[in-house]
């Protein structure tokens, strides 16, 4: 009876010792799965009205006659802004369409852009813009007058987001594929605070490298999603890990599994298309997606060029770019459960949410946004 008790209490040790204790002290993540049988039952449990179509090839209007449009954001002071890489400028327009001003032009000093690629905005209103051509973060002030300047060293930013101590975080294939560190988190003079999340595949060519897109909720929690792999990771403001969330895709894609939740995820199988094309977070801290449904078309594949500094053009000129079902949207509550599912007929390379509204930005085939209404199924 003796041995019995000393050996339950030596169980009862090394539990806590080896489970209880680190769960403690550091915490441990959550991991959820959904299935494609759990996507295919939410479909049709969002709704989406077309409010308006921005830009186009077709339009005749100059200030929405966009170039591979990157990023849209509403700003503090209920403006539309729009980044607009390819002409090398910001465009502001008001909640209707209505253009208000142009903020940039092309160059390389203060007040110049050089491929605007990403825009934010801080608890001052003011505006904050990644330039992919200038390796930097210019900031701007709500009225659209330049304030300053920093480098992101060895870094071309593509994503960007604040928080509520007005730090810029910011992504760069470069600097994460030498760093092995995913977002980089900055002071608002450019001061690296700390870098957040890290690379868990072991790619060594930058042409290979897993890209991410990435968006903060209103409690400063970062959301992770992969071009290639179809999971997003939840962390803390710390950079603690906090939840991992799989969703299946309808066509050979690499898997993720979880052996431990303190433990990072096992990737298993090759990246072979994109997975991912785009993330955001709403106020209710429910997670968009957009997923591909299928493998690319021959007729949808391109590649870019640059004819220097701040030119880009597409190559073939003319590709597809009529109604598609390459993509679907999913949305997934805070705990990480798909709860609507949307077959989407429009390309997509990036995402917004802003209240009730859904933007969907067409970069490279239309070069459009679409505005949505959002409405859920009460059901």
């Amino acid at each position: 009876m003796k041995r019995i008790r000393i050996r339950m209490l030596l169980f009862l040790e090394m539990v806590l010792i080896s489970y209880v204790l680190p769960v403690y002290l550091f915490g441990q993540q959550t991991f959820v799965q959904n299935t494609l049988n759990n996507i295919n039952s939410c479909e049709g449990k969002i709704k989406l009205t077309l409010v308006r179509t921005w830009g186009g090839d077709e339009t005749s209007d100059e200030n929405q006659f966009f170039r591979f449009p990157g990023d849209i954001k509403i700003g503090k002071d209920g403006m539309v802004y729009i980044a607009d890489t390819g002409n090398n400028r910001v465009q502001v327009f008001d909640r209707a369409g209505n253009y208000q001003k142009t903020i940039g032009r092309k160059g390389k000093g203060p007040k110049d852009l050089l491929s605007p690629c990403a825009i934010a905005f801080d608890n001052d209103k003011n505006l904050i813009v990644a330039e992919s051509g200038n390796h930097r973060v210019q900031l701007f002030d709500n009225e659209g007058r330049y304030l300053h300047i920093f480098k992101t060293i060895n870094a071309t930013p593509s994503f960007m987001g604040t928080t509520r101590k007005n730090e810029i975080a910011a992504y760069s294939s470069q600097k994460s594929f030498k760093s092995r560190k995913l977002i980089t988190l900055y002071t608002p003079q450019g001061k690296i605070i700390r870098e957040i999340g890290k690379i868990q595949d072991s790619e060594k060519s930058i042409l290979n490298f897993e890209g991410i897109l990435f968006a903060l909720d209103k409690k400063d929690n970062f959301f992770i999603s992969y071009y290639a792999n179809p999971y997003y990771r939840k962390y803390s403001y710390e950079g603690k890990p906090i939840m991992i969330v799989t969703y299946e895709v309808p066509f050979e894609s690499p898997s993720v599994y979880i052996k431990n939740p303190q433990d990072d995820p096992i990737i298993k199988g090759k990246k072979k298309e994109r997975v991912c094309t785009g993330l955001s977070i709403d106020n209710h801290g429910r997670v968009f997606l957009v997923a591909t449904t299928r493998h690319q078309k021959k007729s949808e594949r391109f590649f870019l060029i640059s004819d220097g500094p701040g030119t880009i053009r597409r190559c073939p000129k003319n590709v597809a770019s009529e109604n598609t079902d390459w993509f679907r949207l999913l949305v997934f509550n805070p705990r990480g459960k798909v709860i609507a599912a949307k077959k989407l007929n429009v390309f997509c390379d990036r995402i917004y949410v802003h209240e009730n509204t859904l933007f969907i930005i067409d970069t490279y085939m239309g070069m459009n946004i679409y505005e949505y209404k959002i409405s859920f199924d009460s059901q």
